[in-house]
């Protein structure tokens, strides 16, 4: 069971940024908790267990890995433990529909997101409503509680939070 994943995105292109990555269409950079700073390929390939060249299209996280390994390997989740993460094999072989969380949650240097569905409520470095963050800006400020939805609006310009003040509470 080979799982590939990726570093949270990308730093983006400018003279003082870290290098040259291009995040389009998504918003923020590596280091906010924009989607472009948290979402990642999540590759899983088992041959002969999981059908390659399928897709699953919910959200899954990284904590979701030990929990698959250890039902891969055929060995029981200790309860006391109490793992975060959630045994994928289910979803991957098609006997579980639906989404593996409720929500996920980030936290970055005073940063948050909470995604749950295709909505995420986030606050993030507010020097990123200027353009994309430079390495000397400062990272003091945050954003009030912004609410996109990430289906309708993957590069996340549509706050929502004042037309959807029921999702957002």
């Amino acid at each position: 069971m080979i799982f590939f994943i990726s570093d949270n995105g990308g730093p983006t292109v400018h003279k003082y940024a870290f290098n040259a990555s291009d995040n389009s269409p998504l918003r923020g950079s590596k280091g906010t908790t924009l989607e472009a700073g948290i979402r990642v390929p999540f590759i899983v390939s088992w041959p002969g267990q999981i059908a390659s060249g399928g897709k699953y299209d919910e959200p899954v996280i990284q904590i979701d890995i030990f929990p698959t390994v250890l039902a891969a390997a055929g060995i029981d989740a200790k309860p006391e433990k109490r793992l975060d993460g959630v045994n994928l094999l289910p979803f991957l072989h098609g006997e579980t529909s639906g989404s593996p969380h409720e929500a996920l949650y980030w936290r970055f240097l005073g940063q948050i997101a909470i995604r749950r569905g295709n909505w995420k409520l986030v606050s993030y470095f507010a020097k990123m409503d200027e353009g994309e963050l430079l390495r000397s800006d400062p990272r003091d400020e945050m954003t009030p509680l912004r609410l996109y939805n990430l289906k309708r609006d993957i590069g996340e310009s549509q706050d929502l939070s004042q037309q959807e003040p029921q999702v957002a509470a």
